[in-house]
């Protein structure tokens, strides 16, 4: 019975830690010029993504497209 205490608490701990960190993979970009889509991950690292997309295959567009939440 102590030990399944102490897994519950982690798993507690670890879920915590989780959605403090903005571990939340819920943001995509799709290019406005092509079919593109990043992969789910976060906000920033979205948009990191689309502008890489950009710079490799519109390097005379500015980036645009829109930007995808799947809200929980």
């Amino acid at each position: 019975m102590e030990l399944l205490c102490v897994i519950v608490v982690a798993i507690i701990i670890i879920w915590i830690a989780v959605k403090a960190s903005g571990g939340n993979n819920n943001y995509r970009n799709s290019c406005g010029e092509c079919r593109y889509r990043t992969t789910w991950s976060t906000q920033s690292q979205a948009e990191r993504d689309i502008v890489e997309h950009y710079r490799n295959s519109h390097p005379d567009i500015d980036p645009g497209g829109r930007q995808h939440y799947r809200g929980r």
